[in-house]
């Protein structure tokens, strides 16, 4: 996948609006204590990116707040769309105030 086309800003700076980051995934088949270090993965093959995730049926991602998860699953959307199949972002605030069908549409 490529970088969204740059967005101009004043004086002819374009900036990206999205960089692939080529994130790896790992999934958690056991039950960890709550003081679990993911960081003891380190160095572990963690081969899964978004073409491991996306034919799943469920995936939870879990990151430090501001890491970068929104923006990747509404870039991931907008891929998929672009490539013809169908997918939407929208988030869980917004499924409980607009509900789901006007919260789709929001975006």
């Amino acid at each position: 996948m490529t970088p969204s086309e740059p967005e101009v800003v004043s004086k002819g700076i374009a900036i990206l609006t999205y960089i692939e980051l080529d994130r790896r995934f790992f999934g958690l088949k056991e039950k960890f204590d709550a003081d679990f270090d993911p960081d003891v993965l380190a160095g572990h093959d963690l081969s899964d990116g978004w073409e491991g995730l996306l034919p799943k049926r469920r995936v939870v991602l879990l990151a430090e707040a501001g890491s970068g998860k929104s923006e990747e699953m509404e870039e991931q959307a907008r891929h998929i769309v672009a490539g013809g199949g169908f997918a939407f972002y929208t988030t869980v605030q917004d499924v409980v105030r607009y509900g789901l069908s006007d919260a789709v549409g929001q975006r």
